[in-house]
């Protein structure tokens, strides 16, 4: 084959964890992580979905999920955890359907990042959630825009884009409609 040519699909299904060493990982459709994933280095995967089936260790390195699909089809069904940021970049949405122990920040900068779970808060140890103009967060349990989020003791929540929940602030937590000065939307 063409070495110069894209790939289309990108599957990797074995027993033992997968240690992520590149810079980008870049498919035309769709990349799946069926095995458990150990990032060793910042790590930006482009797809239009991205499927990451098991458990995810960021290794205290960043990762970013470019994705493009809107049908909600790029999910995290497994934890992901460690000390390094995840963003969200692309028009797509990315689902996760487990409790995270991650404790990087978040940041969703265009898209939309979507709660399956019935959890209130599926990033209990995320510091800081930033939202981007543009941007939507469905981070109430469920995913829905009547479900509850909690911005816990110690988080921030703070940008121009939109989260679509019934925000419960606890104290110690703090939102900051804007990035200097702006607004928040909130819709639920």
């Amino acid at each position: 084959g063409d070495n110069n040519q894209a790939l289309a699909h990108l599957n990797i299904a074995n027993s033992i964890s997968n240690d992520l060493k590149s810079n980008s990982v870049t498919v035309i459709d769709s990349i799946t992580f069926a095995s458990p994933i150990i990032l060793k280095s910042s790590t930006v995967l482009n797809a239009a979905i991205v499927d990451i089936q098991s458990t995810l260790d960021n290794g205290g390195f960043d990762i970013v999920f470019n994705t493009t699909d809107t049908k909600e089809l790029s999910k995290v069904f497994g934890v992901i955890s460690g000390t390094g940021d995840l963003t969200k970049e692309g028009l797509g949405d990315l689902s996760f359907y487990g409790v995270n122990s991650m404790t990087g920040d978040l940041f969703i900068n265009s898209g939309s990042v979507i709660n399956k779970n019935a959890a209130t808060s599926i990033f209990p140890g995320v510091t800081e959630f930033s939202l981007a103009i543009n941007a939507e967060a469905y981070l109430g349990s469920g995913g829905t825009s009547s479900a509850t989020f909690e911005l816990n003791n110690g988080q921030l929540l703070k940008g121009e884009g939109v989260c679509y929940c019934n925000l419960l602030v606890k104290s110690g937590a703090t939102l900051s409609p804007g990035f200097s000065p702006g607004l928040l939307g909130m819709n639920g």
